[in-house]
């Protein structure tokens, strides 16, 4: 997740799709006959009580989330854009460490213990270090994972320069984040990223079931 508290978010829009039903009339015409009426009264023909067949819905599902995500991750190498200063351009940091928990109905779990990202301005070293847990809801299908947003989020961001430590932050409040990646899994390895400049490698962890286990 291109998760370091300025992520930009990509709306995902809704297409309608209206079917319209055409009805056609049938016209009944009489013919006239010269043939003899009949020497006795119309037979009426009453249809038994039996009712019409009733057509069976066909049971279906919702196909749940890729099995291949579901599970625990570790970052092992990851690039951001981050805009570490308010009168700068985003820059480059890299980084590893943060854990991720998916879970198979679509609830997850973010967690950091003084990662790190570094990057660089004028020759001199910067650093954020993330502390804290989040909780997020995802969605996914075979190529795309889209991070809904977090229903909780208690992390901190500390700040870093060639002066020292410059202050922390608390994590925004994202409940309507959206963010969508593109990734591509391979079972106990993970990559992900997206236009944004955003790239992280992944590894399979034991912290929860493989596959939805």
């Amino acid at each position: 997740m291109n998760d370091t508290g300025r992520a930009s978010t990509v709306t995902l829009s809704t297409v309608a799709i209206c079917a319209a039903v055409v009805s056609a009339s049938l016209a009944v015409v009489a013919a006239t006959t010269t043939t003899p009426e009949p020497c006795c009264p119309d037979v009426q023909t009453v249809a038994e009580n039996r009712a019409a067949p009733t057509t069976t819905a066909v049971a279906t599902r919702t196909a749940g989330l890729p099995a291949c995500l579901v599970g625990s991750w570790r970052t092992v190498d990851e690039v951001f854009m981050i805009k570490f200063y308010n009168n700068e351009d985003p820059m480059r940091f890299t980084g590893h460490g943060q854990q991720y928990v998916f879970h198979p109905d679509g609830t997850g779990t973010e967690t950091e213990d003084n990662v790190t990202l570094t990057g660089a301005f004028r020759g001199n070293e910067l650093r954020l270090v993330i502390n804290g847990t989040a909780a997020f809801t995802w969605a996914a299908d075979g190529s795309r994972i889209t991070y809904i947003g977090f229903t909780s989020d208690n992390r901190t961001y500390s700040y870093y320069d060639e002066r020292g430590f410059r202050g922390t932050q608390p994590a925004p409040s994202r409940p309507n984040l959206n963010e969508v990646d593109d990734y591509s899994c391979g079972g106990t390895t993970m990559r992900e990223s997206n236009s944004n400049g955003y790239g992280s490698s992944w590894v399979r962890t034991n912290d929860f079931g493989v596959y939805g286990g």
